[in-house]
């Protein structure tokens, strides 16, 4: 009832206004600071609130609405697992039926952290959440006062806490992150097949088409093309790639977030026929001009 009457009101106690932020390792033994993660550690009863109003609740409406795309695999029920083998799947079928294809594997930098509040408002009203329930989660962060724990102990200093220069994002280690970027997601997954985005695949029992644009796991997606007739070349494939990961990281930046070019990749297969008639794998570098 206290959660509820919170998320009517639109009211973010002034307890919840102070987080505790621990740096944990990514890789064993490494220690730098720029490859630290950095999890926030909220009031039981604030992380209470994001797992019910966003975690549970918009997740729930969203999923009973079918708007949440196949292509999002982030959601209940998936796992990372199948996006790899959908992959894999994907370039069978480029090489049983000799087309061109290429994929973009992209990284959404620091995804949870650079979500702007305007674009995540829209996004969870966009879902049936009350803008009085997004306007709690997202005061609590612009007015955060950030405290720091180490093995030294607990900082009695903080960061943040200005509401005229306030702080966005939504934060590792908030329980309405995992579910706020899932509709985030979602809406740019719809975005893409709006413009178009889309590769087409026949099932040969069936007959039924499967259109997809994309294949994402919270902060990475793969991106795929195939080749739209027998005429086109392999520069007419990139330039086809190119377009959609160009859509796909507008609607990023649209977001306040952009792509992590280190953690970003490309994957080609192109064919040639040798005179007997059998294929073998093109190399791209001397197919395709620099």
């Amino acid at each position: 009832m206290k959660l509820d009457l919170i998320a009517r009101c639109g009211y973010s106690p002034d307890r919840w206004g102070h987080g505790m932020s621990c740096l944990l390792e990514k890789k064993p033994g490494v220690r730098l600071v720029n490859k630290l993660r950095g999890i926030l550690l909220l009031e039981g009863d604030c992380n209470m609130f994001n797992k019910v109003i966003f975690g549970i609740r918009m997740i729930d409406r969203g999923t009973k609405a079918n708007v949440i795309p196949q292509e999002n695999h982030a959601r209940r029920g998936s796992t990372a697992i199948e996006v790899a083998f959908l992959r894999l799947l994907t370039l069978d079928v480029s090489r049983q039926r000799r087309h061109f294809m290429a994929m973009a594997s992209v990284d959404a930098a620091n995804c949870y952290d650079r979500v702007g509040h305007t674009f995540l408002s829209l996004a969870c009203q966009a879902f049936g959440t009350p803008v009085s329930a997004v306007k709690v989660m997202t005061h609590t962060l612009a007015k955060m006062k950030f405290y720091l724990r180490s093995g030294f102990g607990d900082s009695t200093r903080f960061f943040g806490g200005d509401l005229d220069n306030p702080m966005e994002g939504l934060c590792q280690g908030s329980g309405a992150a995992p579910a706020v970027w899932l509709v985030v997601s979602a809406l740019l997954i719809h975005y893409m097949q709006e413009q178009g985005c889309n590769i087409e695949i026949r099932s040969a029992l069936s007959a039924s088409i499967l259109r997809l644009c994309s294949w994402s796991f919270v902060d990475d997606s793969d991106i795929p093309v195939f080749e739209t007739g027998p005429t086109d070349t392999e520069n007419d494939l990139l330039q086809q790639l190119q377009h959609a990961v160009s859509i796909w990281e507008g609607g990023i930046r649209a977001t306040g977030g952009a792509l992590t070019l280190l953690k970003s990749f490309l994957t080609i297969a192109l064919y040639q026929w040798k005179q007997d008639g059998t294929y073998f794998y093109a190399d791209p570098s001397e197919a395709i001009p620099v």
